[in-house]
């Protein structure tokens, strides 16, 4: 082999190793491709074959727009495309996106390790004001999954009047979550079978304050806490009468819980008006 080759040789190994670690900086994995951008919701859609698996509310997604990254929210995941709204410093340019640009999902590791770092800058305790305007009411005590904290919005919604749990219609949506963590994907699970409409779980997920969109409506467990750390210490402007979770209980009922009295109650319908407050989780 002779001086040149191996010269050739090297430099296209040199590129090859270059072209590696430049994606490897992007630290990020594909998940679909900018389907339409909406000018009159000011969303931009994104396709994925299996948005309805992978995509969840709240998930951080970005795209690449004049050399800049713009941050995705996912608003509304259904089966093969989802709705999101740009969020952080370069939002203006979202409608700079163009059908086929490449939308990449941030590796776990590095969201928990951005959590990390901004945990190190604010620290909260229960009942701090959150970062959206709302009330901190539990601490998981570590990054994981993505979040550590659960933040009550600052008021109900639709001025305490209350709403249905459904849209009318009566379907098992498998939104049997309890626990705490379980708020979000139950929140999904109703409305990708529900769809649109005016009902206690659609709001959440279309609730924007403190400049987030990530809000659901909480689990049976997420909304006791609520209470405990929340109302009886007179913080969060609580009515004292029956919230909504998001924890279905059967095709008909789903369970309610009473912020004076702390009843839990697994007996009312659906159709029946109660008060609403979303959560997030951070």
């Amino acid at each position: 082999m002779n001086f040149v080759t191996k010269s050739a040789i090297i430099i296209a190994l040199l590129i090859i190793a270059s072209t590696g670690a430049i994606h490897s900086q992007a630290d990020g994995e594909k998940v679909g491709e900018v389907k339409q951008i909406d000018k009159k919701t000011s969303e931009v859609l994104v396709g994925s074959p299996t948005a309805g698996n992978d995509l969840q509310i709240g998930d951080l997604l970005y795209v690449r727009i004049e050399g800049k990254v713009v941050h995705l929210r996912v608003t509304f995941p259904m089966l093969t495309i989802a709705k999101c709204k740009a969020e952080g410093k370069n939002r203006l340019l979202w409608d700079k996106a163009v059908k086929g640009m490449a939308v990449y999902r941030y590796r776990k590791g590095v969201e928990n390790f951005e959590s990390a770092v901004n945990s190190k800058i604010k620290i909260y305790k229960i009942g701090d004001r959150g970062p959206a305007g709302g009330w901190i009411f539990y601490d998981k005590g570590f990054y994981e999954d993505g979040w550590r904290y659960l933040e009550a919005a600052p008021e109900d919604l639709y001025g305490g009047n209350g709403k249905q749990w459904n849209n009318g219609s009566y379907i098992q949506t498998g939104a049997s979550g309890t626990d705490l963590g379980t708020g979000k994907s139950n929140t999904l699970k109703i409305i990708n079978t529900q769809g649109e409409g005016d009902y206690a779980a659609r709001m959440c997920a279309d609730y924007f304050q403190g400049e987030k969109f990530d809000w659901f409506l909480p689990s049976k467990d997420e909304l006791n806490l609520m209470r405990t750390n929340l109302y009886i210490r007179n913080i969060g402007g609580f009515g004292g009468g029956g919230y909504w979770s998001s924890s279905e209980d059967s095709v008909d009922n789903a369970w309610l819980q009473t912020m004076y009295g702390g009843e839990q109650v697994n007996f009312l319908h659906k159709g029946n008006s109660a008060r609403i407050r979303a959560i997030r989780s951070f």
